[in-house]
């Protein structure tokens, strides 16, 4: 005899859990990170507003849509923190995407000619998807952004550059496994 259960795929690192029905959805945990699994109607975001950098809570159901910041009442763009796939950063677009971001940011530090940065850049990808509303993720084509590149002192690709508040917080050089990348991001979650 099988016991009814549901699947609920936990935001932090994308694993899926079985939950049985009779266990609540509060008290449930993700089996990989151990953060607790809400299902989608009780999730929220939290976005950083770009004038007084103060964090603010979205709830899911008004993701997308139009807010202020609870602090300064500026207005805070919910729809561009939405993106599902990874943005192109350049230099002259650096400021405006990444350090001025309402979320954390994971950078991809990457070159045309590195068959590592080949293999590395689907699991962004994925992880863009992943992590839609709680990080923004970012492709740096190193070669085409010469100022960047000397700006973070990138001298090996593929690198990995994590912002927030328009900070650099870590830098992680190497064709990195996406279960350590997941790892190595746990605290830059939200």
């Amino acid at each position: 005899m099988q016991r009814d259960s549901r699947i609920l795929r936990c935001s932090s690192c994308g694993a899926q859990n079985r939950v049985p029905a009779e266990k609540s959805a509060a008290a449930a945990r993700c089996g990989r990170c151990g953060r607790p699994l809400l299902p989608e109607s009780a999730r929220a975001f939290i976005l950083r507003c770009s004038r007084c950098r103060a964090k603010n809570r979205i709830p899911a159901e008004k993701a997308g849509m139009s807010a202020k910041c609870g602090r300064c009442g500026a207005e805070i763009p919910t729809a561009e923190a939405f993106h599902g796939e990874a943005l192109p950063v350049t230099d002259a677009s650096f400021e405006s995407t990444v350090l001025a971001s309402p979320l954390p940011v994971l950078m991809f530090c990457w070159a045309p000619w590195c068959p590592s940065c080949s293999s590395v850049a689907p699991v962004i990808d994925e992880l863009a998807r992943i992590w839609k509303g709680r990080v923004r993720v970012c492709k740096l084509n190193v070669d085409s952004s010469p100022r960047l590149s000397s700006r973070f002192d990138l001298r090996s690709v593929p690198s990995l550059l994590v912002f927030d508040a328009g900070k650099l917080l870590d830098t992680w050089v190497g064709g990195l496994p996406r279960h350590q990348i997941m790892q190595n991001m746990t605290p830059y979650l939200y």
